[in-house]
């Protein structure tokens, strides 16, 4: 086991969030399910080859949020099937912060109205669309719906990996030409998501981000 003194985790690292672990050119990405005082505990992703890293070899932990992308070097405990067990041995280092701002992304999406200012629009139904930017504070999209400031919608954004869920309040809206047709440009300020939801969101962001190892 190294030297180096055991640090305790991120606490921005949560149970649920998606990892990258590195030792030397192999890696594998990982989700947290377990934290102690000083170790992380990953199981790497079903369907993909499980990394061989060596127990007592160092690694590079690489993690993100909304506020940007994280790295550390740690050392590895023991590992046992899927599961690795870490320890962390220095403080994160921010990479960059680029992830926060909104990218230019079509994605396919569907939201419901369930509170709104205009009478009747309120309802189950289901609208499609295409995000025009996204980030992991909020989207925004055309609709023809006479949306709000104020009105509260449920939005499924149809990720490449998978559909997540994740409800919002319409900040702006406003009447713009696409195309010579008159449509409502949209802005949505996300609410509090599960810490898996927001993770997996923030890893498609940090993969559509151009140049997203550089410094």
């Amino acid at each position: 086991m190294s030297e180096e003194t055991p640090r305790q985790p991120d606490p921005r690292i949560k149970v649920g969030y998606t990892v990258v672990v590195q030792q030397d050119r192999m890696q594998g990405k990982a989700t947290v399910t377990l934290l102690t005082e000083t170790e992380i505990i990953v199981d790497f992703l079903p369907g993909k080859k499980v990394p061989q890293f060596e127990e007592g070899g160092k690694i590079r932990l690489r993690y993100w949020d909304e506020g940007g992308i994280y790295i550390c070097s740690g050392e590895v405990l023991r590992t046992s099937g899927s599961s690795l067990v870490m320890l962390v041995l220095s403080e994160p280092i921010a990479m960059q912060r680029r992830v926060v701002t909104r990218l230019a992304l079509e994605v396919p999406m569907s939201l419901q109205v369930t509170e709104a200012s205009h009478q009747g629009l309120a309802s189950s139904k289901v609208y499609e669309t295409h995000t025009r930017n996204l980030s992991g504070r909020g989207v925004s999209f055309d609709t023809g719906l006479p949306m709000r400031s104020g009105d509260i919608v449920e939005l499924q954004i149809n990720l490449p990996s998978e559909k997540i869920g994740v409800t919002g309040e319409v900040v702006s809206s406003e009447k713009v030409l696409r195309d010579g047709k008159g449509v409502n440009s949209v802005g949505v300020e996300f609410f509090d998501m599960p810490s898996d939801t927001r993770s997996k969101l923030m890893e498609f962001l940090l993969e559509s981000t151009p140049d997203h190892d550089s410094e």
